[in-house]
């Protein structure tokens, strides 16, 4: 029976087939996934096709990479009409005041993680204080949060959301509506308010 939607596989990592280009450089993640069935993106796309998915959003593979977004970024625009990206950025390495320099790139959304705010409390910093100035350079159509459950595991369901709250309640309503949920739903537009879950 032929699909009355089309596919859009959300999470896919990618490795290169040439290591010179790109090559590996294992975050020490357990598993090595990415030598005993590691897929180009030429050998996903035929993977795609012989199972009828249209599209897909290539995520970073950081058990393989690292923080290195170059594979996962040139191997979506390589084939822009399938592929969209979502990189990964190291918040344990610089700043966390440094993601600003990806303010440039206008089709760039960030997830603030239960993770990432986690490590702005290590670093001393204030979360509340840190999402006003990524909505301060990315605004708040750009910002979402996610909780990182059950990785993130120390606290439960509630207390991550609760954090959250937190995080986030030094904005205007608007604001905060748009990082709790609106940014996702206009990305994800199956997520809007009023759609039936069947």
């Amino acid at each position: 029976m032929p699909e009355s939607c089309e596919i859009i596989d959300t999470h896919v990592h990618v490795v290169a087939e040439d290591s010179e280009a790109y090559p590996l450089n294992p975050a020490g993640l357990p598993g090595a996934w990415y030598l005993e069935a590691p897929y180009s993106v030429e050998a996903f796309t035929d993977c795609m096709d012989a199972a009828g998915v249209a599209k897909a959003i290539l995520v970073q593979p950081v058990g393989a990479y690292s923080f290195d977004n170059r594979y996962t970024a040139d191997a979506a625009a390589s084939y822009p009409q399938r592929f969209a990206s979502a990189c990964c950025i190291d918040v344990n390495g610089a700043d966390p005041a440094a993601l600003t320099d990806l303010v440039a790139f206008d089709n760039l959304y960030l997830k603030i993680t239960t993770h990432l705010l986690n490590t702005v409390v290590e670093k001393g910093h204030s979360p509340a204080q840190w999402v006003e100035h990524l909505v301060r350079h990315f605004g708040a159509d750009r910002l979402m949060w996610g909780s990182d459950f059950s990785q993130t595991h120390n606290a439960s369901y509630a207390e991550l959301v609760d954090f959250a709250r937190q995080a986030f309640s030094g904005l205007s309503e608007k604001d905060r509506n748009l990082c709790m949920g609106g940014t996702a739903a206009s990305v994800w537009p199956s997520l809007r308010a009023g759609r039936n879950v069947d």
